[in-house]
């Protein structure tokens, strides 16, 4: 049913759009050539005085008078330019021919937080994800002191994030605000987003908006994608590191008429080259390929409406474990086969009124993927085990997943523009079968919901937002999920924002425990509701908390410091346990106390022109009962700090570099190690970038600068697994609490035809 619902949806976003004309009131965005904002720009329609000036982020609106037909845009600094009006307009400023002659005194920073809004929300635009490496979502978050991220373990080279001490899956990660990375791929899906299709990251820590749905508990991460009106005719980007990765990255764009455009991109990465720098025999990281292509349209309709449509496809291949040696009876294998194609569509209709409006959002997911991780020698067939416990020497897993998603938005206000409010319904469907050697697992998930959030501004100086949503699960019946915003400002140096909120979700046991995978521990599920999907209760967490920034001028520029504070309080966790039972996983309801508190300070100033430092410290206490002790959760410091040095010349030199320590990490208790702590260690990241005529870059640098590398991170693995329980592998890849690879240096080309 979900897979023709998903059929259907990509087949009426195909057909749907259909007559075009212009629309009363004129959107857009002014940029400079780099694609970055310009705030306060100026828009006239021609020959009058009627106009307005760009908000923080470049955008504007204006209505169209009689006989409005062409606008002009200007800046100072920038060229001057006169445009034939249209809806949704892309507009970039050229910079003067005097240029060099004009003093900058401000420069917009790469990452922004807007100080009017109720949530804080971390605005991370193209020139800071030009910092990073490369070259998918997970690998976007250098340097940013928000987000950890590390491998989860030695062996499928797969990277996780962490906020607020949590694990990624508790963080809400959408595309364009619809559902994106959860179910099968709530972890592995990350390196499914290849980082130059980004535009832009928006990041908020805490409860988010009801509006986008009940998952999130520690946060949102919402990222958006090229779009066929603002990219740019041709991209190019190359790149190649010393591991033997090599990617190639292309996106363009093409009007085929005034009023539809579309966007192809396209991503390859392939590593054939086998790695073994500590001798272990086993790769350092996996070998493989990957195919991401992805197709989207932009259509102007009539009435106000507008519309976009496009697809997905994702084809993953992944081979690791021990490099193949015939003189050895056994060879630890890992592999990994994705195939997944995803549907979205999108229709909204704005009004006369600036502050009404709707929307319909619907996506669709049809997921496979396959995985081994094991000894090939032991036939896989002859695996005959209890339900809900999996064998430590073989795990043999098939996913599928069809997924359907909508979500109906209507905003307007009541009384006047004090009171904003969004309302509407959704629904999430998700149809998954997981195979784990011979035993199936099942799982129909349909969640209906209604919601309804209110901003309101009290004051030029306190503003809040509250939202309710009320759904139902067809397992675990109905539940409400309250959230709020508060914002303080007592005057333009001092923000204080708190929010507090409740989330649920259901556990994916076996994907996001995809590490423990290539570690000789059976998996045991103390399964205790049979009609809930793997036996057990949903994780319910409430989180709240509070961020202060100051703004502080000090020698003409503006000092950022923020401090914020937050706690998570768990009703229920599905407990992934390795303390109580060295040689097992043992997965279960929660049954005693489950919290994490985060505190982060930072600071944000720019040193001496164009030098922008950020230095932040970041501390943690994240605890859980296992079995019936509370223990600080395993491999997570619960301190760290970071700096983040970038410098930008006159011509179009960059350098960065970022710094992070992290200290020692509770190690869970593997065969003869009993609990134990890693050592802290300090890690270095550097990138020299240089830019020619605004569209060809070249960029060298470095991951692990230091060569910091975690000894043994596999542990001992026997000859033959199949001599017997005294002479079983004591391998334990999954216990990694530091880099693997070593230092890591890439080289990298970007090319563009500007719009």
């Amino acid at each position: 049913m979900v897979l023709l619902l998903s059929r259907l949806m990509l087949l009426f976003g195909l057909v749907s759009p259909a007559l075009m004309l212009a629309q009363n009131v004129i959107k857009g965005k002014v940029t400079d050539e780099q694609k970055q904002p310009l705030p306060g720009a100026s828009v006239l329609w021609l020959d009058t005085q009627v106009g307005t000036i760009t908000d923080a982020d470049g955008n504007f609106e204006i209505e169209r008078p009689q006989n409005g037909s062409k606008l002009v845009f200007s800046y100072t600094g920038f060229q001057t330019d006169t445009i034939e009006a249209s809806y949704n307009l892309s507009v970039r400023l050229k910079a003067g021919k005097a240029l060099e002659e004009v003093e900058i005194v401000k420069r917009q920073k790469t990452t922004r937080i807007k100080r009017m809004d109720a949530l804080k929300v971390e605005q991370i635009g193209v020139k800071e994800l030009l910092k990073a490496a490369c070259c998918n979502l997970s690998e976007s978050f250098e340097t940013s002191p928000s987000v950890d991220v590390s491998f989860t373990d030695a062996v499928t080279g797969t990277r996780q994030i962490q906020m607020l001490g949590l694990a990624g899956p508790y963080s809400q990660i959408t595309r364009e605000n619809m559902p994106s990375v959860r179910g099968l791929n709530a972890v592995t899906g990350l390196t499914y987003i290849p980082g130059p299709w980004l535009e832009s990251i928006q990041l908020n820590k805490g409860a988010g908006s009801v509006v986008n749905g009940f998952e999130s508990v520690t946060g949102q991460i919402n990222y958006e994608l090229q779009k066929p009106l603002d990219t740019d005719p041709l991209f190019v980007n190359m790149y190649f590191n010393q591991g033997g990765r090599k990617e190639i990255n292309l996106h363009g764009t093409t009007a085929l008429s005034d009023k539809l455009a579309t966007a192809i991109l396209v991503h390859g990465k392939s590593n054939q080259r086998e790695n073994d720098r500590n001798g272990d025999s086993f790769l350092d990281m996996p070998k493989g390929d990957n195919l991401i292509v992805l197709n989207r349209y932009f259509l102007m309709g009539t009435n106000g409406w507008r519309y976009q449509l496009g697809g997905k496809y994702t084809s993953i291949s992944t081979q690791g474990g021990q490099i193949v040696d015939p003189e050895r009876n056994a060879n630890f294998s890992f592999t990994d086969e994705t195939r997944r194609f995803e549907a979205f569509a999108k229709a909204g209709k704005t009004y006369d009124l600036p502050w009404k409006s709707l929307g319909i959002q619907l996506s669709g997911v049809l997921h496979t993927q396959d995985i081994y991780a094991g000894y090939p020698e032991l036939i896989r067939t002859a695996v005959i085990e209890p339900k809900y416990r999996i064998n430590s020497m073989v795990k043999d897993y098939r996913g599928v997943q069809n997924s359907l998603y909508g979500n109906f938005i209507y905003q307007s206000i009541i009384g006047n523009t004090n009171n904003q409010i969004k309302t509407g319904a959704s629904i999430q469907v998700d149809d998954i079968v997981e195979t784990v050697n011979v035993n199936e697992y099942l799982r129909r998930e349909i969640v209906p919901g209604a919601y309804f959030e209110l901003n309101k501004t009290w004051s030029e100086k306190f503003k809040t937002v509250s939202g309710l949503r009320i759904d139902h699960h067809n397992n675990y019946g109905a539940f409400i999920t309250p959230r709020f915003h508060g914002w303080w400002s007592p005057n333009e140096k001092n923000v204080l924002r708190f929010s507090g909120g409740r989330g649920l979700r259901t556990a994916n046991v076996f994907m996001e425990n995809i590490g423990q995978w290539v570690a000789t521990r059976s998996f045991v599920i103390s399964a205790t509701e049979a009609n809930n999907p793997y036996g057990l209760n949903p994780e319910i967490a409430w989180n709240y908390g509070f961020n202060y920034t100051k703004y502080v001028e000090i020698r003409g520029k503006e000092l950022q410091l923020a401090l914020d504070f937050y706690r998570t309080d768990f009703e229920n966790q599905v407990v992934v346990d390795r303390d109580t039972d060295d040689r097992m996983v043992s997965i279960y309801n929660l049954d005693g106390k489950s919290f994490a508190n985060s505190l982060q300070f930072q600071v944000d100033y720019e040193l001496v022109e164009r030098l922008d430092a950020r230095v932040a410290y970041r501390w943690y206490d994240v605890q859980t009962t296992y079995g019936d002790e509370l223990l600080r959760q395993p491999f997570l410091a619960p301190h760290r700090a970071f700096i983040n040095l970038a410098y930008e010349t006159e011509n179009r030199w960059f350098f960065d570099a970022t710094v992070n320590w992290q200290g020692e990490k509770r190690l869970a208790p593997f065969a003869d190690r009993g609990e134990d702590y890693s050592p802290s260690f300090f890690t270095l990241n550097a990138q020299i970038r240089k830019v020619w005529k605004n569209n060809i870059d070249i960029y060298l640098g470095a991951e692990n600068l230091l060569n910091f590398q975690q000894e043994n991170p596999i542990g001992t693995v026997a000859i033959d697994p199949r001599s017997g329980t005294s002479n079983q592998p004591n391998m334990d890849a999954a216990s990694v609490w530091g880099p693997i690879f070593g230092r890591n240096i890439y080289l990298g080309f970007r090319y563009r035809i500007n719009k």
